[in-house]
């Protein structure tokens, strides 16, 4: 019996009101969870369009300045944001000085911000997690994407290594403004950065999963003489394997290992081999678990261990001579291992709560050698330590905490805190918005390491019928043990550069507002936050407390994009925010012919308010590769 295919017509089914509220019953306190399409709905500098730039368009997340890809997270300093690449750890996130970020956004798959509500699992910042996941690859053709630019080009491959199972991808970006640089200098400057992602997943029966992936970004910022080459060069490495194991329909596991490096050097001399170099890298090893017990009950747990190696800036000299003394700063070399779980449990409709605990802890080994300080920040004594020596241990619980009402399916309100820990600090003085001379420094016996509590509140409603959302969130956030400098500090090749670093107290808070259209050919959204942040130090003002650099009480972003047709669309951004604050010196003193300044008060005079409105066209012309 042979039967004959009837079309049946069905009408169509609509979909996009319930994923709208699905999404918004699962948003937590100080997440934001971006779809990677909406990074090309911002206006961009030079038509390239820049994960980290979309994020600081969103409240809570503040630019370092014009052209800066570096943010600051709720008062908290540069260095606070941990950045995640397939799960490795991204110390420098730019390109051409911190103009551009180094993900492409045609890369990427996904990502998830988190500046409060921080999960268990993530640890070793104090203020956020910026956790990318690139893509994968397609799992059943082949298909390319060019894109080119004013800044850059870049092509994405991907395909099936084994039809509907296994699958890669590869993106390339090259910058192509080096010819614009040679017109206004002459030939006699070579500015260029590169990004090269690559990954693939293999799928080992139906249980087994095995992603590779790696990333290699470089930048030169060279300046050329006929007799020599002098600036700077910079690379971030990272490579991660991972393999997703499958226990039973409630159960499965993710055990990673991650390699990330980070060098950077700046050329004195090319020729003569004369440069300064500073470095960090890390190795890690971490297995996570997930428990799916029930729709209503979610628990997680892991544990890892990473080994990190950092040398904090050297000068090296290919033949020196016999009269030249140059210090030798000491690398440092230490581990990170922790332990987490969490619980995500909805108790009824109405009330959900999601609460964990990481316990890290962190080991200063030798070779090294450390320097002891007396309370005017005199050298007392040196110890040398052998190889795999542990001359130095910590271990801060960091408790994690979230309340979750939702009085019916269009109305949020949480309540958060979270404590978190950091032992890895960036040391520079610069507060120049651009990538800089700065190194990575371990806590240790003579630097504690910097801690957080933080608490946060906040109000979301719905409106399903034009996807429209509004929020309110408040926070207040206490830290110990912030960094900052002493005056007229020394930091470059210093073997006693700790004896430069004053600990200080800190707070800040403040109040954010958001108001979001995010489908339909119009969308939009509007950013408002007022926000201080303040450090205090005996060592530092005369005791008095005193406003941070970044401190910037009134900030606003206005997001817009309009798809005029399928191939055409516009955008525009606008930014203002209140002047930063700087410190000027009072009064000036003569000492052995050097004019030496004298300051009075820290961040004593503000520069004047900031606005810019940027204007971005994109036209899409579509096609086989």
């Amino acid at each position: 019996m042979s039967m004959l295919p009837n079309d049946i017509p069905l009408g169509e089914i609509e979909v996009k009101a319930n994923e709208i509220v699905d999404n918004f019953r699962k948003h937590t306190s100080g997440e934001i969870n971006i779809n990677p399409a909406i990074i090309h709905k911002t206006s961009a500098a030079m038509g390239e369009p820049e994960v980290i730039k979309t994020l600081q368009s969103f409240p809570g997340v503040l630019s370092g300045g014009d052209g800066s890809i570096y943010y600051f997270v709720r008062g908290g300093q540069k260095d606070q944001n941990l950045i995640l690449v397939d799960e490795a750890p991204v110390y420098n996130p730019s390109h051409l000085m911190g103009l551009f970020s180094s993900f492409v956004p045609e890369a990427v798959k996904d990502f998830k911000f988190y500046k409060s509500d921080i999960p268990s699992k993530y640890g070793g910042r104090l203020s956020s997690v910026l956790d990318i996941v690139t893509r994968e690859g397609n799992k059943n053709k082949f298909s390319g994407n060019i894109g080119i630019g004013p800044a850059a080009f870049h092509l994405e491959l991907e395909g099936p290594l084994k039809k509907e199972t296994s699958s890669w991808f590869l993106s390339f970006r090259k910058s192509n403004i080096n010819w614009l640089f040679k017109q206004l200098y002459n030939n006699n400057i070579s500015i260029n950065f590169i990004d090269l992602n690559a990954k693939t997943n293999i799928r080992l029966g139906n249980k087994d999963r095995i992603f590779l992936s790696f990333y290699f970004g470089n930048d030169e910022l060279m300046q050329i003489t006929s007799a020599d080459k002098y600036g700077l060069q910079w690379y971030n490495l990272t490579g991660t394997l991972r393999w997703n194991h499958l226990y039973n329909e409630k159960l499965f596991s993710n055990t990673t290992l991650y390699a990330s490096r980070y060098n950077y050097n700046f050329y004195i001399s090319q020729k003569n081999g004369i440069f300064w170099n500073t470095n960090i890298g890390t190795l890690g090893l971490k297995s996570d678990l997930t428990f799916y017990k029930s729709p209503q009950s979610t628990f997680i747990a892991g544990a890892g261990l990473a080994t990190n190696t950092e040398n904090p800036g050297n000068l090296n000299i290919q033949n020196p001579s016999s009269n030249l003394i140059i210090p030798v700063i000491e690398k440092y070399f230490n581990k990170d291992i922790w332990l987490y779980f969490g619980h995500n449990k909805k108790f009824s409709k109405l009330f959900s709560i999601n609460y964990g605990l990481r316990l890290p802890s962190f080991l200063n080994n030798g070779p090294s050698k450390e320097y002891y300080f007396d309370n005017n920040y005199e050298v007392i004594y040196n110890v040398v330590y052998d190889t795999n020596t542990v001359y130095n241990f910590f271990i801060n619980p960091e408790p994690r905490f979230s309340l979750k009402f939702s009085p019916d399916t269009f109305w949020n309100a949480s309540v958060s805190y979270t404590h978190t820990v950091q032992y890895l600090r960036q040391i520079g003085t610069s507060q120049s918005p651009f990538t800089s001379l700065e190194v990575w420094y371990p806590s240790g016996p003579a630097l504690k390491p910097s801690t957080a509590d933080q608490v946060s509140l906040s109000l979301a409603k719905l409106i399903i019928k034009k996807d429209f959302e509004i929020s309110i969130e408040g926070y207040y956030k206490w830290m110990h043990n912030i960094i900052d400098y002493a005056d007229h500090a020394k930091l470059l090749i210093n073997p006693l550069i700790k004896g430069e670093l004053r600990l200080c107290e800190g707070q800040s808070y403040g109040v954010e507002l958001l108001a979001a259209k995010n489908s339909g050919r119009l969308t939009y959204w509007l950013g408002y936050v007022w926000s201080r942040s303040y450090l205090q130090s005996p060592d530092i003002n005369n005791g008095v407390k005193y406003t941070a650099y970044y401190d910037h009480p009134h900030t606003i972003n206005f997001n817009i994009h309009y798809q005029v047709t399928s191939k055409f669309a516009v955008s525009s951004t606008w930014i203002y925010s209140t002047g930063a604050p700087y410190t000027v010196p009072t009064s000036f003193f003569w000492y052995q012919g050097i004019q030496v300044p004298v300051y009075a008060r820290r961040n004593n005079v503000r520069l004047p308010d900031y606005h810019r409105l940027d204007f971005t066209g994109e036209f899409l012309l579509s096609g086989p590769l």
